[in-house]
């Protein structure tokens, strides 16, 4: 071979490689791009790919890589489960067992074993019923889509994207929500590298008042998120919740917060100015409406003091002294 021949091959090789790793980086989250591709590490790499197909439900991609795992470790514990685990669900028992079997022989005692042997006992998933449960979904039939995804299921945990599915798809069903909360805590701390699972349960938070502050303060973070998509989806669901939020003076730090980073956003800044920043004014318009109007006058000009710009208090205190005028007049006339 000439040595312009082996420089040529030699140039194809080093491109095919980049080409792959730019590939490969462009589809995997920032952490798994940190890997470099040679030895130990680039093991480390097609592991997190792996979870990462694994979380987002595709586990087709995810076998590719469980199996890449298997040519470079033969008995390697974590690929021989999730391999077997998803050929029970695919309904291939006999490559199931067999996969069992290698676990079994190389590594006896491990927990992997047990999650095999269910997979294989509760066999073949129907598909048919993800299908309907996805579709009732989308027609925000809640109940009826959770109880398909359990037909589906069969009794097994859902895993990786079908266990983010499952459980926003429960979080809606009545008397639910406090239980696919509790499934998405714990999944988000099974998988402290996935920003996507972070997301779902911020996004989940926000939909109840007594929990929306703590999935606002989750969005603020991960709008700062370096995938492209969680960053993006993150501040859109971050201006929802403040739109809903049903704001306390306590609560202006949240809108400020908001607006150091999207100070354009006009819609937000009206919120804010609509915000008192005292309670005082509220506390006025509770005293009137009981008719206790010494007590509403004191809170009205408190709260004007606290923010002399504060139109509603100002407004409460006209009230106020009409109400006044009119409770007078019809004394005098009795």
């Amino acid at each position: 071979m000439t040595q312009g021949g082996s420089h040529a091959r030699l140039s194809r090789y080093v491109l095919s490689l980049t080409l792959a790793t730019l590939v490969s980086g462009a589809l995997l989250s920032p952490e798994s791009r940190t890997y470099a591709l040679s030895g130990d590490e680039a093991l480390g790499q097609l592991y997190r790919n792996a979870r990462f197909w694994m979380n987002r439900g595709d586990l087709v991609r995810a076998t590719e890589f469980w199996t890449r795992i298997l040519h470079l470790r033969p008995n390697d514990p974590r690929a021989l489960k999730n391999l077997g685990i998803v050929a029970a669900q695919g309904g291939d028992l006999k490559k199931a067992n067999i996969l069992l079997d290698r676990l079994s022989r190389s590594h006896p005692g491990d927990p992997g074993i047990e999650k095999i042997r269910s997979a294989i006992l509760l066999g073949k998933l129907d598909v048919k019923w993800l299908l309907l449960a996805r579709k009732e979904r989308k027609e925000q039939h809640f109940s009826a889509a959770y109880q398909d995804c359990e037909r589906y299921l069969k009794g097994s945990p859902p895993r990786g994207g079908l266990a983010l599915e499952v459980l926003q798809t429960e979080s809606a069903v009545p008397g639910h929500f406090r239980n696919a909360v509790r499934g998405l805590r714990q999944l988000a701390a099974r998988h402290p590298e996935s920003h996507r699972i972070r997301l779902v349960l911020a996004r989940t938070l926000i939909n109840r008042e007594d929990t929306r502050r703590e999935g606002l303060e989750l969005l603020s973070v991960l709008s700062r998120s370096p995938l492209a998509d969680v960053s993006s989806e993150a501040r859109s669901s971050w201006r929802t919740a403040l739109i809903w939020l049903h704001a306390r003076p306590v609560d202006r730090k949240l809108y400020e917060a908001y607006l150091d980073r999207y100070p354009e956003d006009l819609v937000v800044r009206r919120l804010l100015s609509r915000i008192p920043k005292s309670d005082e004014r509220g506390n006025g318009f509770h005293f009137l409406a009981k008719n206790r109007l010494l007590q509403a006058n004191k809170s009205f000009q408190r709260a004007l003091l606290a923010d002399p710009s504060d139109k509603e208090a100002a407004w409460g205190l006209i009230i106020r002294m009409k109400q006044k005028r009119f409770q007078e007049t019809a004394e005098i006339f009795s």
